[in-house]
């Protein structure tokens, strides 16, 4: 879900991009109007400066179009209280064209006789529509200028700290996951290393990762202890549980019990990339790692909501007002959900599957074995959920799997060789009884 939400805005954003910065093309009729109390002109010629960033795509003979200076040679005469109209079409970005209309231009002009005040008067061909009507009015213009970009650039500023704070939290090593942060950002998308999938119990003023601690996943409805763990030498844990509501007991002697928020896990979800800090029991870093504990969880929990709301405004302010500044600040939100949403899918599968091997339908039920390949030691079992799914985490060595279920040929996988720690997520197929 978090995917789809953050591909759709990703989709928005990139398709305002294009249409904000991209240049336009519109019709506008040029009024010369002669003041009633003027005389008459005679043989005008007049000289209409425009935006430099005008280009003149069509224009009537008797008009030429130099270093952004529109030269027209008038009629004959032109009376007191009349006027004489051309129509031009001219290309330039969209917040330009839109605030020509209706406008009043400045210019020079000359003629035989001297007639006063003249105006001239640029009118957009055809009604404006309803963005060209927003960029005229000028109260809208003032309020995105004094309280929407600001809001713009705060928002964007939450969301740059909470993907730090995305970045750090994927391990227990707050040092280790700065410098990958840091690489990915400076050297592409591709050398980010994958989230591990695992959870890890790390100390909340160190970041070293705590080996040992007791892990409890405990149902929310029933309030029932669905699996005990220790952490391993790394601080890492594991789960494997149905959908549902759940929270997490962390203890260990010299910490703090941490009892962590209730959170959701949803159908073909794998709930194991939570990672949990405990707090020394010395009392002089206790709140200091409270407090920063309680603005990350803040900033955590928000961070969704912010970015949707900064990515919503933000495309809308270059819509309407679409400056280099506020395309640039639309720029740097698909940035930051390009970076959310390749930190999301930059992990590693953390779980195996058992299926039909005709079929690929996923088996539940099946009994999954991990043996260690030179003493043949039976080392642990699982059975697989409703899905299909089981796990193992392993220290690096050579493991081999059996599988087992009612219906199906029993199965004996080849050697797997692990060099770092890390989970098995080998397919397994099982072929019916023959």
């Amino acid at each position: 879900m978090k995917k789809i939400y953050l591909l759709t805005i990703i989709g928005i954003l990139l398709i305002t991009a294009s249409v904000s910065a991209a240049n336009e093309e519109k019709s506008y009729i040029l009024s010369f109007a002669n003041d009633p109390t003027a005389g008459t002109a005679l043989n005008p010629q007049f000289a209409i400066p425009l935006p430099a960033e005008i280009t003149i795509i069509n224009a009537p003979d008797n008009a030429a179009f130099s270093d952004s200076i529109l030269y027209l040679i008038g009629p004959e005469t032109i009376i007191p209280g009349s006027s004489w109209d051309i129509e031009i079409t001219i290309s330039g970005p969209a917040e330009i064209l839109d605030n020509l209309n209706n406008k009043e231009l400045a210019y020079g002009w000359q003629d035989e006789n001297f007639i006063g005040e003249g105006r001239v008067v640029l009118m957009m061909v055809g009604q404006p529509n309803f963005i060209q009507t927003l960029r005229s009015n000028v109260q809208i213009l003032s309020q995105i200028k004094k309280v929407g970009v600001p809001l713009a650039i705060g928002l964007g500023g939450v969301g740059v700290i909470s993907l730090g704070i995305t970045a750090v939290s994927t391990s227990a090593s707050l040092a280790f996951n700065l410098a990958e942060f840091l690489r990915y950002l400076a050297f592409g998308f591709l050398r980010f290393k994958k989230r591990k999938p695992w959870g890890t119990v790390h100390n909340e003023i160190t970041s070293s990762p705590v080996a040992g601690a007791l892990v409890k996943i405990f149902d929310t409805k029933t309030q029932k202890l669905k699996e005990t763990q220790l952490t391993d030498k790394d601080g890492r844990f594991g789960f494997l549980v149905q959908p549902g509501d759940y929270y997490i007991k962390t203890s260990r002697h010299g910490f703090i019990e941490n009892q962590s928020d209730v959170f959701k896990v949803v159908e073909s979800e794998v709930m194991t990339d939570i990672n949990v800090p405990l707090l020394p029991l010395a009392a002089d870093t206790k709140t200091t790692a409270a407090v920063w504990h309680a603005i990350k969880h803040f900033i955590t929990t928000i961070s969704p909501y912010v970015l949707a709301l900064g990515s919503i405004l933000s495309a809308a302010i270059a819509i309407i007002v679409p400056s280099k500044v506020n395309i640039g600040i639309l720029i740097i939100y698909v940035v930051i959900d390009i970076i959310k949403i390749i930190i999301s899918i930059q992990t590693i599968r953390p779980f195996g599957l058992v299926e039909d091997q005709k079929t690929d339908k996923t088996l539940d039920l099946a009994v999954v074995r991990i043996f260690d390949l030179q003493k043949n030691w039976l080392l642990n079992t699982k059975v697989t959920d409703l899905d299909g799914k089981f796990d193992f985490l392993v220290m690096p060595g050579s493991y081999y799997l059996t599988a087992a279920r009612d219906g199906y040929q029993p199965f004996h996988s080849k050697a797997i060789k692990i060099t770092e720690s890390g989970l098995i997520n080998l397919d397994i197929k099982l072929a019916g009884e023959k």
